[in-house]
């Protein structure tokens, strides 16, 4: 019996350090790219994109197996998205070549398709799983070219706003949770949680230094942060949903004690359209 609890806390305080570990990486990976130099955000929003499309697919092959694709082919979609993210560092915006890879891009989806019994269902899907993986770390890579110094100030507030909604919604739920929010995608959350979790971020929002975010951000950081939180946990809804779907725990295990890139950009990937467009209306 002794035995058998040493092993069962070695067992926990193992995986517990692997997670801190990992987690730790993850942050300075995430800091250390958007806050010296747009070519290094670039290189790891482009890798970041390939892997999540990478571990989209696997899942939804688990979900329709018609939509096996072979590696030959995720090579040359991984080639058009560099072509996308090239374009947009030579020329600050989408030019000549985001519009020629895109040609590209459909040419090949519709090849793909076209031999697949189920042509509508599959141009679908596959267009939407771009669209998903590859136009948020885009539209952030467009942020960062665009106006680096005042813009890397932004997305560092966009993760934190995330990170400490995930933070506080867990520890909200787990103290005060009872009723859940979607228990047939994530039993986890609950409206306890993301409540407490809304409110706390939002009262260590309102004790920001004026000085971090530019002047034209600080006055309305704290509709940024509402919508942000909003967002974030709509998308770690999406991704919940598509795991449930695949019956698999985790989109991948690059990142030891979290999971795959996906498990941990999954709010982040729904925030960021959302940042962008404010950003082009708003200013």
């Amino acid at each position: 019996m002794d035995v058998s609890l040493r092993f069962i806390n070695n067992t926990l305080k193992s995986v517990f350090i692997t997670r801190c570990i990992s987690g730790i990486v993850y942050v300075l990976l995430m800091v250390f790219a958007n806050l010296f130099h747009p070519a290094g955000a670039f290189i790891f929003y482009f890798l970041l994109a390939c892997c999540s499309f990478y571990e989209l697919h696997r899942l939804l092959v688990k979900i329709w197996p018609f939509l096996s694709i072979s590696r030959l082919d995720t090579l040359v979609f991984c080639c058009l998205y560099g072509i996308c993210f090239l374009d947009v560092y030579i020329h600050h915006g989408f030019k000549l070549g985001s519009m020629a890879s895109l040609i590209l891009y459909l040419m090949l989806v519709f090849y793909k398709s076209f031999f697949s019994k189920h042509f509508l269902k599959h141009t679908v899907i596959l267009i939407a799983s771009h669209i998903y993986t590859l136009i948020p770390f885009i539209l952030v890579s467009d942020l960062l070219i665009q106006n680096f110094n005042q813009n890397k100030n932004l997305i560092a507030f966009a993760l934190l706003t995330i990170w400490s909604t995930d933070s506080f919604a867990y520890v909200c739920g787990s103290l005060f949770g009872k009723h859940k929010m979607a228990p047939s995608i994530s039993p986890g959350k609950t409206w306890e949680g993301t409540l407490g979790a809304l409110v706390l971020t939002l009262f260590g929002v309102a004790l920001l230094n004026p000085n971090w975010l530019s002047d034209a951000w600080y006055p309305y950081r704290m509709y940024l942060a509402i919508f942000i939180c909003m967002a974030s946990v709509a998308g770690d809804l999406v991704e919940s949903k598509l795991k449930r779907m695949a019956q698999v725990k985790d989109s991948g295990n690059i990142m030891p004690g979290h999971g795959g890139v996906l498990d941990r950009m999954d709010s982040f990937i729904a925030v960021i359209p959302i940042l962008w467009f404010v950003s082009k209306l708003w200013f």
